[in-house]
């Protein structure tokens, strides 16, 4: 959450959300092809309102992984790295 207002979502299956009045409305925030498909999103991290990452993870074995990033509010997504291990969160440290 970036404020009370400001807020991502990731969800299963590559889905991710975002929401700038406190979830009354959701905007979908595709991203179709990044990375292996069809996983679990289980961790989300946001910088400001252009800057996220988020990871997904497979269900199965065995384990595949994925990092995302957006510098765009989410308009795109490109993919950073893939892993053969399964990741449950992912945070952005500041200076």
């Amino acid at each position: 959450m970036l404020s009370d207002e400001i807020f991502w979502a990731a969800c299963d299956f590559d889905q991710i959300y975002m929401t700038f009045n406190g979830g009354a409305s959701w905007a979908y925030q595709p991203t179709a092809d990044v990375g292996p498909g069809n996983q679990y999103l289980v961790g989300i991290d946001a910088l400001d309102t252009k800057t996220a990452l988020v990871i997904g993870t497979s269900a199965g074995y065995p384990p595949k992984g994925k990092i995302m990033k957006t510098t765009d509010g989410g308009n795109t997504w490109v993919l950073k790295d893939t892993t053969n291990s399964y990741m449950s969160n992912i945070a952005y440290a500041k200076e």
